[in-house]
């Protein structure tokens, strides 16, 4: 088993993607900062959020780097990559300066697209509005609108060639063009009430969201404004709330499934421990002991190796300097036979505390 090799969600890698229906993007938020060395926050990820901050006006999908069509597991895997390097909490007590409201803004977008796309009923509103935006935009202009003539100058009038001159279109009598004006009105008047009644049915999610969140029922909170963007994507005081209310949501949920964790290990159901912990890795991808513990199970227990290097990797990019994280990924390297990645981890575990015994005696064995 390859465990090096590490599957990057991209909907550009594959020939195969669905083409997206573009619309008119957002407006992204500016930030005209500069690269600053002495702050605790290495440049190359300033680089990477002021990149990923230039683009937060562009559709969920793109913001995520999936493809349209893209499966559940492949958008919870793309946001767990970015909310890794994006996420508040892994900054927390850091002088970030300037940057602390890029990495806020940027979590922010990252967790509406992952919550608005993972989410069923939501995703198929996001997904109806692009198709409309789409098809309006792939709409002919209205007949009867002469095209540009080549070659000719803005303010000139070229005199046509005299059997080029189409034949003149009959006029239409009063009562048809009466007609055709109810019909278009009609129309508007359509559109127009669809969308006040989006806008009223955003409101009632929100208002019920509002009401939940007071309540402290976080999941139903989010659930509830989750579906008020949906309705009505252009309110900023919803995107405003539902940030507050996701974080809140997911701590909640990270903590029903540690706790579920907890009890599978009391029970010795070590393979119940590790899906309630992997799952919660994903709620809280700033937490390197969680994703340890997650990485040690998938190795001992469930025989995972590509998901136990991909954890334990994760905990060492949150603290390289742990000796015995870095041990166990050089464990978990030997074990899948990547015996130069294994050295290169366990001689670094043994650099970090030079009395780690079960690090020595792994590079030893190699």
């Amino acid at each position: 088993m390859d465990v090096g090799e590490t599957a990057v969600p991209s909907g550009e890698a594959h020939g195969d993607r669905q083409a997206a229906p573009r619309r008119e993007l957002r407006a992204a938020p500016r930030f005209d900062l500069e690269i600053d060395p002495s702050l605790d926050l290495d440049p190359k990820i300033q680089e990477e959020l002021l990149e990923f901050a230039a683009g937060l006006g562009r559709p969920y999908h793109e913001i995520l780097g999936v493809a349209l069509d893209a499966d559940d597991r492949t958008i919870k895997k793309a946001y767990f990559q970015k909310s890794k390097r994006f996420h508040p909490d892994r900054y927390f007590r850091k002088n970030l300066g300037e940057y602390e409201r890029v990495v806020d803004t940027c979590f922010k977008k990252l967790l509406e697209a992952y919550e608005l796309l993972s989410d069923p009923a939501t995703r198929e509103e996001v997904q109806k509005r692009l198709r409309s935006a789409g098809k309006a935009a792939a709409s002919p202009s209205p007949a009867g609108t002469p095209p540009a003539q080549e070659g000719a100058s803005e303010g000139t009038t070229a005199p046509p060639a005299e059997e080029a001159v189409a034949p003149s279109k009959p006029r239409l009598s009063g009562a048809h063009a009466a007609r055709r004006l109810r019909r278009k009105m009609s129309g508007l008047h359509g559109h127009k009430k669809i969308k006040t009644e989006r806008k009223q049915r955003a409101k009632s999610f929100f208002e019920s969201g509002m009401t939940a969140f007071l309540s402290e029922r976080w999941l139903e909170a989010a659930g509830s404004v989750r579906l008020a963007i949906a309705f009505d994507p252009e309110n900023e005081a919803y995107r405003e709330e539902f940030a507050k209310v996701q974080r809140r949501a997911h701590e909640e949920r990270a903590k029903i499934l540690m706790k579920q964790g907890e009890n599978a290990m009391d029970l010795r159901d070590h393979a119940a421990a590790f899906e309630a912990f992997e799952e919660a890795v994903h709620y809280r991808p700033f937490d390197a002991d969680l994703a340890i513990r997650a990485a040690r199970l998938a190795w001992q227990v469930v025989g995972d190796l590509h998901k136990a290097k991909d954890l334990a990797v994760n905990a060492c990019e949150l603290e390289p300097e742990r000796g015995d994280y870095r041990r166990l990924l050089g464990q978990i390297y030997k074990a899948a036979g990547l015996d130069a990645n294994a050295k290169r981890e366990l001689e670094a575990a043994v650099r970090i505390d030079s009395k780690d015994k079960e690090a020595k005696a792994e590079l030893r064995g190699l």
